[in-house]
């Protein structure tokens, strides 16, 4: 069985910057697909990964996978708002990238 401990918001953002500094992380392929439909870039993501803040609220224990997802919201350079899910399993992986402006087609 695995752990369903939560990180905390601390050791949380250490682990995503720690890896967005080193660019170690993968964007699986859900996320590369939203990111076409959504007009989101590769260095949108790398700088939510890098500023942006937690929302624990949205944050979910997946059951199948065994292990916890957790969302950041922030703002790009260009101000456009995201959402970035992320999970670990070994290494920061992009799960999902959401578009809080209003302009998905």
């Amino acid at each position: 069985m695995k752990d369903r401990t939560k990180l905390e918001r601390p050791e949380l953002l250490m682990r995503i910057r720690d890896a967005a500094a080193r660019r170690d992380y993968r964007v699986l392929p859900h996320a590369r697909q939203r990111c076409d439909e959504r007009y989101v870039k590769a260095p949108h993501i790398e700088h939510i990964l890098a500023t942006g803040h937690p929302v624990p609220a949205r944050d979910r224990f997946d059951d199948l996978a065994g292990t916890w997802s957790y969302c950041l919201e922030g703002r790009t350079v260009d101000l456009v708002r995201l959402r970035v899910i992320v999970a670990f399993d070994g290494t920061l992986l992009v799960v999902t990238v959401v578009r809080l402006d209003g302009l998905e087609d």
